[in-house]
This record gives structure tokens, C-alpha cells and sequence, in this order.
């Protein structure tokens, strides 16, 4: 029994629920609905340069207020010679910055060996977020590397759950 306080009816009793009915088409959601999408992607063409250790922006998306689910992934291309030892890669709202593991889920790490060139080693994270005000969410990464140089390109997308 539901009973509905400064409402003119009660409702007692509920026969029936109907289902929310989805998109039959190829549409998005509009900003501010359920379902909305924001993504921002860089290409291995257009990657980050990266030096050993330090943490760099892969690419950035801006969440208005509200429950999202936020991914990425970041991967390597690394030069002849180059050998990868170490990647991380996150989702933050603090530029630049590795956040404290485990980030809600949202922090991955890939440790081996890998030398070579092309596209190597990779981390995909997933996170929920729930915020009150428009907020930026980096892509991160950081990568510990000997002799030439890596760069890191990858995904960050998000979606509103509610």
C-alpha cells in the first residue's frame, strides 16, 4: 500500500507495472536523460607523448550533475627499442594525477615486459560516479619505459544511469 501525502488520492494498490520502454531506433538520449552518453576518444595517430614515471592527461570528458557510469582504456604505442616494464591507467577528476587505488574501480594496471613498436600493452577501468555539479574526469596515464619513447591514446566514455 503507497499512500501519497499533500495528494488528493491515495494510491492503495498497484494490478499492474509497465515496462519503461527503450529507444526502437539508432537515437541517443537527450542531455539530461537516462542514458545520455558523453565520450571522447584519441587515436594512436594523435597519442599523448609520455615520459617514464610521470602521470599525463590522455583526453578529458565533463559530467553535468547527476549517477553515471563512467569507462576507458588506455594503451601504448611505443617506438623501436623501447621496453615497457609498467602502465596504469585511471579515470580522476585531478589533472595529471594516478588516484588512490583501487578509485571505485576506476584504476588499472598492466605490469610485464613488452618491446617494441606499435601498439603494446593496455588497461580498460570502469567506475560509478554520483555528483552534485559539473565535473571534469580525466583519462590518465603512466607508464615506466627504458630507452626511446611510448605514448598513450585511448577511450573514456560515460553514461547517465539516473
Amino acid at each position: 500500500e503507497i499512500a501519497a501525502s499533500g495528494v488528493n488520492a491515495d494510491i492503495t494498490s498497484m494490478t499492474a507495472l509497465t515496462a519503461i520502454t527503450g529507444t526502437i531506433t539508432n537515437d541517443n538520449a537527450a542531455a539530461g536523460k537516462i542514458g545520455e552518453v558523453l565520450e571522447s576518444s584519441i587515436a594512436s595517430g594523435s597519442a599523448v607523448s609520455l615520459t617514464t614515471a610521470t602521470t599525463a592527461n590522455v583526453t578529458s570528458i565533463s559530467l553535468t550533475a547527476g549517477d553515471w557510469d563512467v569507462w576507458g582504456n588506455v594503451l601504448l604505442v611505443s617506438n623501436v627499442g623501447t621496453t615497457t616494464t609498467r602502465l596504469y591507467g585511471a579515470i580522476n577528476t585531478v589533472s595529471a594525477t594516478l588516484p588512490t587505488a583501487p578509485a571505485g574501480g576506476g584504476y588499472g594496471r598492466w605490469v610485464g615486459s613488452i618491446t617494441g613498436i606499435g601498439e603494446t600493452a593496455g588497461v580498460n577501468v570502469l567506475r560509478r560516479v554520483s555528483i552534485a555539479s559539473t565535473t571534469t574526469y580525466y583519462l590518465v596515464a603512466n607508464a615506466d619505459f627504458s630507452a626511446s619513447t611510448n605514448a598513450a591514446f585511448g577511450y573514456i566514455g560515460a553514461r547517465r544511469a539516473r
